[in-house]
């Protein structure tokens, strides 16, 4: 099973709280984090951080892990996977304040959550994620991970107008191992 906290070099990742509905508000209620998030509150940020949380709290962490990534005493996103057990899978997804993007945050948070999913489910085969075909910065967080692109669904975000194409992506357990990202003692063969 994948840890509750885990720590990089500048991040704090833990399970969001209730007590965190302050700290998501604030950077859900930022326009340009609005405008790039899939599930964005267009109108009451805080009911929504409320919603939100409210549904984290009744997740099985064994399917369902989630983290707000700290930097310092400020959240400034969260990265959550969708475990898979039966077929030996998972997707992560992340989200960062527009303010801390293309500070290597999301890669940083993303990068520690793929190693602890690897370490702590021994049978994880993938880990996948897919992103707006459109969202150049979160195409190039998966690229920094060392995914690898395994196709475009054309116009499949249908909440856009005109509806975006998805793209999809996916690292292999073994692709992992060999790379230069996997922790130290990480079979490489």
């Amino acid at each position: 099973m994948v840890p509750r906290t885990i720590r990089t070099k500048r991040l704090n990742l833990r399970p969001h709280r209730l007590d965190d509905i302050e700290a998501m508000s604030r950077y859900m209620a930022d326009p340009k984090f609005s405008e790039d998030a899939a599930a964005s509150p267009k109108s009451d940020p805080a009911a929504a951080a409320r919603d939100w949380l409210a549904r984290a709290q009744r997740l099985d962490w064994r399917t369902e892990p989630h983290w707000g990534v700290w930097l310092d005493r400020e959240l400034v996103g969260g990265v959550s996977l969708r475990v898979d057990h039966a077929n030996r899978r998972a997707e992560i997804a992340y989200e960062v304040a527009s303010a801390h993007r293309s500070c290597g945050i999301a890669s940083e948070a993303a990068r520690a959550v793929i190693e602890a999913a690897f370490a702590g489910e021994p049978d994880l085969n993938r880990v996948a994620a897919r992103a707006d075909a459109n969202n150049r910065a979160s195409i190039r967080v998966l690229q920094k991970l060392r995914m690898r692109y395994e196709g475009t669904l054309r116009e499949h975000l249908a909440e856009s107008d005109p509806p975006a194409d998805e793209v999809r992506f996916g690292l292999l357990r073994r692709e992992f191992e060999r790379s230069p990202q996997a922790p130290r003692g990480t079979a490489r063969g």
